[in-house]
């Protein structure tokens, strides 16, 4: 049996989900690929593990970037040679994409699993997402063998699309033990590390710097408590912005971007307080 993970970007996306299920898989003695962009700084570092066979495909963004057909085209051509009994598409552009190169691949057999992580169309989202992202989704929905949501929301709103099955899976498993063990020690050599005082109070974010998760909102209140800072986990298009703020408003040193992390359960042991997804609404 033959499976594709596609997905807009592997550093970001594959690595931060997937990685239990390509495991889960070759155990049960699948042969697994990926195919989604290399959004490493150093591309070398873009090591899949568990995956026989990994295609960098580019992926954009935005979904009116002319880079997109290219990896249509590129997807198209994976697709109908790979001959996988199982295609799981994920994020918005990948899903978009894969769905329109399976069709040829679908008539012969494959089926087409796509698992929404969240619409851009939920309740209060700007009317520009409902325009450019729900008829895109019904339309392809035709295209799609299983359909899995995450969110009510996202369930009860696809039962107006055409998928064959779709389903509700509730939220996204974790081991919660990897985040509620306390290591003073340890929490204040990572304060040291970072050059945060051992006496202050610590906010933690972690995600990409995104304009949907609104981390400035917590920069902009810090001239109100001068005894807080602010640590935000995460690589992303806005960092340099973010940074800029907080020279502005003149609180610099109590906000701490420490880029993209593979150690986050210890910040999170260090951090007295978490925030996150401040969503534009």
């Amino acid at each position: 049996m033959k499976i594709l993970y596609v997905a807009s970007v592997v550093k970001t996306h594959i690595a931060q989900f997937h990685i239990p299920y390509l495991k889960m898989l070759k155990e049960m003695g699948w042969e697994t690929a990926v195919a989604a962009r290399n959004d490493y700084e150093d591309p070398k570092d873009c090591v899949i593990p568990y995956c026989d066979t990994y295609f960098d495909v580019p992926f954009e963004r935005n979904p009116f970037h002319p880079g997109n057909l290219k990896a249509y085209k590129q997807l198209k051509k994976i697709i109908d040679e790979g001959q996988y009994d199982i295609i799981h598409c994920h994020t918005p552009i990948g899903a978009m994409v894969t769905r329109m190169a399976a069709g040829h691949a679908r008539r012969n057999g494959s089926k087409v699993f796509y698992t929404a992580h969240g619409f851009h169309f939920y309740k209060g989202a700007p009317l520009i997402n409902w325009i450019l992202y729900y008829p895109v989704e019904q339309i392809l929905s035709r295209k799609t063998d299983l359909l899995i949501t995450i969110a009510k929301e996202d369930y009860k709103r696809a039962q107006h699309f055409h998928a064959k099955k779709t389903v509700y899976i509730p939220g996204i498993g974790i081991d919660r033990s990897r985040f509620h063990k306390k290591d003073p020690l340890k929490s204040a050599s990572i304060k040291e590390e970072l050059g945060i005082p051992q006496d202050v109070t610590v906010l933690l974010s972690v995600g990409e710097a995104v304009p949907n998760k609104n981390h400035k909102i917590v920069i902009e209140a810090l001239p109100d408590f001068p005894d807080v800072w602010y640590v935000l986990c995460g690589s992303g298009p806005l960092l340099e912005k973010y940074r800029k703020l907080a020279k502005r408003l003149g609180v610099s040193e109590r906000v701490i971007l420490a880029g993209y992390r593979k150690d986050n359960p210890e910040f999170y042991s260090m951090a007295d307080l978490f925030v996150q997804d401040f969503l534009l609404r």
